[in-house]
């Protein structure tokens, strides 16, 4: 009776210590849970909301003009053939003065100047060639003017002249020889008669023959005047007129010459004097890969590029587009421009070409693999500030999805295969399995596993530093046998 008294004792005591241990235990696993919650009510979270998504794809660009005018060196090689003017300009020069790098123009503002000392100095011999190719050519006018006077002199008056003398001349002889033929025939019958000395009849045949003589001759030289001399004179003279006017088409077309690279060599020196075409930003043509800077004292050749001038009115952005998403880039999708110099300012803007050779291959030469493709972009607006060469980055929008359910994009990850999130309540957390639909920089659309108005962690990898992940159950799991799952778990006190 005794030892009964005593076990029951015993048993009732033990049992007394297995509830006060029971409790103790199961307070300090409610404060635990109660610490859990109130550290999982403190995880930040994100509230599943509805918006228009908007896909896009991003590259980095650099702003540009679209009416950039290069500004070439536009000096040009004189060679003279004149020993008077020694040596020869190979369409070089120096830069002697230039704005500064950055500076806005208006047109025909000076921009650069070149050493045009040469082109002076060709500039003043050319003169005294113009100068004496012009008092050639008076002389040579004079000549031709000379040589007409001629030509007319000799038509009008010396030839008629001549063959007048001529003339004359043909009639007197013609007659002395009558004369002479009725003296003889007189002379022969005389003879006959006895009236007349043999002497005197011999002196009337001689002067018969003579005069005869001059009659032929007379009449021959009118013939050669008429047939030959006449010709001959005018050809000569008018040879002479020719080889006048010749001389001085020929010393004119010198002179033509000769003016025409003095006006040259003035181009020249215009040209060393170098103004803007148009307003905009003026920007110095570096060629750092060919160890060219502009710069003062730097000797510039013809055709070489020396400046930039883009018109800052007219701006767009050239984007370097990697060849992963070159086929989804259109022309005509609308871009949102953002610019880092101007605080990060948007601005919307249109694709308005895509170039279909990547730069890699223009630019093999240098090494480079990377194969980028050259897109423009117009910009709608163009805000105060904007500058070519500023860096931007531009992001294309490839399609809108209206009203969409969206999550932050850092509130997703990956487990198993799978896109879940993490889900708080007042029991806990909530893992869900998600079906990701568009997506953005910053937002996920989400076509199922969280409604609107859900609370999720926004940073997934908070979960993993909980000290008990029991307390995070699956969607399908309702929370009150998710609290007897946790219960299940609790080891049994020993009696």
């Amino acid at each position: 009776m005794r030892s009964k008294t005593f076990v029951r004792r015993i048993l009732i005591a033990g049992f007394g210590v297995f509830v006060v241990v029971s409790s103790i235990w199961a307070i300090g696993r409610f404060q635990r849970r109660r610490e859990l919650l109130a550290q999982i009510q403190s995880l930040p979270i994100v509230e599943v909301g509805r918006m228009d998504l908007k896909s896009t794809l991003t590259s980095a660009g650099e702003i540009s003009s679209s009416n950039q005018t290069t500004i070439r060196c536009q000096l040009e090689k004189i060679v003279s053939s004149n020993s008077m003017i020694k040596g020869e300009n190979r369409g070089a020069s120096a830069i002697i003065w230039l704005l500064p790098d950055g500076s806005i123009v208006k047109k025909g503002d000076v921009i650069c100047k070149l050493d045009a000392s040469d082109f002076e100095e060709q500039e003043l011999q050319q003169k005294i060639l113009v100068q004496q190719t012009i008092a050639l050519t008076t002389q040579n006018r004079l000549d031709l003017e000379l040589a007409e006077t001629a030509l007319e002199e000799y038509q009008k008056g010396l030839k008629e002249q001549f063959r007048i003398d001529l003339e004359s001349r043909f009639k007197l002889a013609r007659s002395d020889y009558e004369k002479a033929q009725i003296r003889m025939k007189w002379s022969e019958e005389m003879l006959a008669k006895g009236y007349l000395g043999k002497g005197q009849y011999m002196t009337d045949k001689q002067n018969l023959l003579t005069m005869s003589a001059e009659y032929e001759n007379a009449k021959k030289a009118n013939s050669v005047f008429m047939d030959y001399t006449t010709q001959k004179e005018m050809k000569c003279l008018m040879v002479d007129v020719q080889t006048a006017r010749t001389n001085l088409e020929s010393r004119l077309l010198t002179l033509k010459l000769q003016q025409t690279r003095l006006e040259h060599i003035q181009l020249q020196i215009r040209r060393c004097t170098m103004t803007a075409p148009h307003d905009g930003m003026l920007i110095y043509a570096h060629r750092p890969e060919f160890g060219f800077t502009v710069e003062e004292g730097v000797v510039v050749r013809q055709r070489m590029r020396l400046f930039y001038l883009p018109d800052i009115n007219q701006m767009e952005v050239v984007s370097q587009i990697h060849e992963s998403i070159v086929d989804k880039i259109q022309e005509g999708m609308a871009v949102k421009v953002r610019v880092e110099a101007l605080n990060h300012r948007e601005i919307d803007g249109t694709v308005v070409s895509v170039k279909p050779v990547p730069e890699s291959e223009r630019f093999a030469f240098m090494g480079n693999e990377i194969k980028n493709y050259a897109g423009k972009v117009k910009l709608n607006s163009v805000p105060e500030g904007l500058r070519p060469g500023m860096t931007a980055e531009v992001t294309f929008i490839e399609s809108v999805h209206r009203d969409a359910l969206v999550i932050p994009i850092g509130a997703m990850r990956v487990e198993n295969g799978r896109e879940v999130c993490y889900i708080r309540d007042d029991d806990g957390l909530e893992r869900r399995e998600l079906t990701i639909g568009l997506s953005s920089p910053e937002f996920l659309e989400v076509t199922s596993g969280v409604e609107q108005g859900d609370k999720i962690i926004s940073d997934p990898a908070l979960v993993d530093g909980l000290p008990d992940r029991s307390i995070v159950r699956t969607r399908a799991e309702d929370p009150r046998l998710a609290r007897k799952r946790r219960s299940a778990v609790v080891p049994k006190m020993p009696i």
